[in-house]
C-alpha cells in the first residue's frame, strides 16, 4: 500500500470499510485452495489486516506485510483485540524479506492496482512460494478487450487516488501469471457494489470533489457506465460497481 495520502490519514476507515471487511470473495476462493489449516501464509500489502485475519481464523500461520506504518499500526491493534496470532512486518512487495520457498500460500487482496510493477510482485511471490504452493490474487479489474474503457477507468481512479497505478484486465493478469512461472488454477469474476461516498472519503475527498467526480462518472462513455453501473437509489444514496477478479495460481 502507499506510504501517504488516504492510506495514512484514513487508516481507521479501512479498518471498518465494508469493501474490505466483507469477505465473501475470500470465502469463495477457498473452493480453489487446499485446506489452509496449518499452512504458512504471507499476506502481501495487508493494509489493516482483513485477509490476514481471515486465514489466521482458519488456523493458518500468517505473516502480513505492508509499507504503510499507520496501516500496520491499525492491523496490530486489531490483531491484539481479536487475540489473533499474525506477525506484521514493514516490507515492500517487490523485495520481500523472506527466504526462498518459505510459504504455502501468498495472498494479495485489493492492493495490486497500487503496485508500480505487478510482474515484480509476481516474481517475488513465486520466489517465496514452495513448490506446489498457491498464490491467491484478488483485485479490481478493467474489462478485457476494451481499451477505451480501461484507460478511462484507470484515469478516473488516479483522479480519485493519486497512488493508483493501474487496474489490469483478467487476461492481463493471466498473461502476467504465466510470465512469472505460475500456473493458473482458477479465475472467477466477483462484481462488488460499493457506496460511492465512503469510497471517496477514504481518499479524503470533500463534498465538492465528490460531486464533481460523480458528475464525471455519470457523463462517462456508455461502455464505462455499463461496466461501473453508477446509480442513485430512492434515498439519494450513490453507488457503483467495481469488478473484482479472484485468481488462484500454483507454483509447479
Amino acid at each position: 500500500m502507499s506510504h501517504t495520502n488516504g492510506f495514512s490519514k484514513n487508516a481507521d476507515l479501512y479498518r471498518t470499510s465494508r469493501a474490505h471487511s466483507e469477505l465473501e470473495d475470500l470465502e469463495q476462493s477457498l473452493e480453489h485452495l487446499p485446506a489452509v489449516t496449518g499452512l504458512e501464509v504471507l499476506d502481501v500489502a495487508t493494509g489493516t489486516g482483513h485477509t490476514a485475519f481471515f486465514f489466521a481464523r482458519k488456523q493458518a500461520h500468517v505473516f502480513g506485510v505492508d509499507i504503510n506504518e499507520e496501516m500496520l499500526r491499525v492491523a496490530q491493534e486489531e490483531s491484539d483485540s481479536k487475540s489473533l496470532s499474525v506477525r506484521f512486518l514493514k516490507c515492500p512487495v517487490e523485495d520481500l524479506v523472506f527466504d526462498d520457498e518459505k510459504f504455502d500460500l501468498v495472498t494479495c487482496r485489493l492492493a495490486a492496482h497500487h503496485f508500480p510493477s505487478p510482474l515484480n510482485f509476481l516474481s517475488e511471490a513465486h520466489r517465496v512460494l514452495r513448490k506446489g504452493g498457491h498464490l491467491l490474487l484478488i483485485d479490481n479489474v478493467v474489462p478485457d478487450g476494451d481499451t477505451e474503457a480501461a484507460e478511462w477507468i484507470n484515469s478516473y481512479e488516479t483522479r480519485r487516488d493519486e497512488t493508483h497505478e493501474k487496474c489490469l484486465s483478467p487476461q492481463d493478469w493471466k498473461s502476467a501469471l504465466g510470465e512469472a512461472g505460475l500456473t493458473l488454477v482458477s479465475s472467477t469474476a466477483f462484481p462488488k457494489t460499493l457506496q460511492y461516498d465512503p469510497w471517496m472519503e477514504r481518499m479524503s475527498k470533500e463534498a465538492g470533489e465528490k460531486d464533481a467526480l460523480w458528475e464525471e462518472l455519470m457523463h462517462s462513455p456508455e461502455n464505462v457506465r455499463n461496466y461501473l453501473k453508477p446509480k442513485v437509489d430512492s434515498k439519494g444514496q450513490r453507488s457503483l460497481r467495481l469488478n473484482r477478479q479472484i485468481l488462484v495460481a500454483q507454483k509447479s
